[in-house]
């Protein structure tokens, strides 16, 4: 390991966001950032001082620019992006009938999606304490799959912790690919962050512990179920535990919230915490991006989340 030893690389795409509060039929001006889950988790956990790194791909348009001000703005880590002809993922967010927001994403062959196991640097992937990804970034092209469980084999015999959230979209690839999917990396993954639906879809069953005990039987050694509005479920070592989510809160926008409690959760593992402190960081990290709109530019400061840490271990 080198003496920049980043906290959490994470591989995955991160797209141009075009946001409106009105109709996509009759909006005039579109908001300008950015998002995507494997970016979302290092803005989070970088937030609260992390030391983080991404593994993507960009394209040479000027959008690709944008992206990579932004990260370097927020001390994200880009020695391991690559770059290739072709455009960078937009997706749109806007106001919906009844208040409900629509996405429309552009993403069929971004340059994301031909991220391949070539683009990948095996120093820079074993010089991190953790390395994660998801779902998505399997499920957005074949090269990228392969590239994960590359990367996965790549870090995990180098003695890196390896995470993943199987972040299930249906729209991006069926159920059953994303259970094959899993199944590729299962073998390799130390901290699995489900949604309790993902669980339950990965394993076929509508029975939570049945899910938790063939999960466990696949060796991962933590996880940590998120249930929304109702908190979440550590599974560690044996032991389970629910903790319930931060009360008092007015609820804006969870969208992200999930890339949120992951950040946050990956960032107390890599700075020492145990798994029930780092849950209880994260189910903090996640309650106070949902009072907010967006995914990154909602997340809360450092303070504000060791702040309301603090005070509820005082209590």
């Amino acid at each position: 390991m080198g003496e920049d030893l980043n906290d959490i690389v994470s591989i995955g795409e991160c797209m141009v966001e075009l946001y409106s509060n009105t109709p996509i039929e009759i909006t005039t001006n579109f908001e300008k950032t950015l998002g995507g889950d494997a970016f979302n988790l290092l803005s989070m956990a970088q937030r609260l001082g992390s030391r983080t790194g991404f593994v993507t791909k960009l394209g040479n348009d000027t959008f690709a620019s944008f992206l990579r001000k932004s990260f370097l703005d927020r001390k994200i880590n880009i020695d391991s992006i690559a770059s290739c002809d072709g455009y960078t993922g937009i997706y749109f967010v806007t106001l919906a009938d009844h208040g409900e927001r629509q996405f429309i994403y552009y993403r069929s062959k971004s340059a994301a999606s031909r991220l391949t196991v070539q683009d990948l640097d095996s120093g820079y992937l074993c010089n991190t304490k953790i390395l994660h990804s998801s779902g998505i970034t399997q499920a957005i092209s074949k090269s990228s799959s392969l590239t994960v469980t590359h990367a996965f084999a790549t870090g995990k015999n180098s003695g890196v912790t390896i995470s993943y959230d199987p972040n299930i979209r249906t729209k991006l690839c069926s159920l059953q690919t994303a259970r094959n999917n899993f199944q590729k990396v299962a073998c390799y993954i130390d901290i699995l962050l489900p949604s309790q639906e993902e669980l339950l879809a990965l394993n076929k069953t509508k029975s939570l512990s049945t899910a938790i005990d063939r999960t466990t039987s696949l060796g991962i050694k933590t996880i940590v179920i998120k249930k929304g509005a109702n908190g979440c479920e550590l599974i560690h070592q044996g032991q389970s535990t629910c903790y319930p989510a931060i009360k008092g809160l007015d609820i804006n926008d969870t969208t992200g919230a999930g890339d949120a409690f992951n950040g946050a959760f990956l960032h107390g593992i890599a700075q020492g915490m145990d798994p029930t402190k780092a849950t209880q960081l994260a189910l903090i990290a996640s309650g106070l991006k949902c009072r907010k709109r967006g995914a990154v530019d909602s997340q809360p400061s450092k303070n504000e989340v060791y702040g309301h840490y603090m005070s509820q271990s005082l209590n």
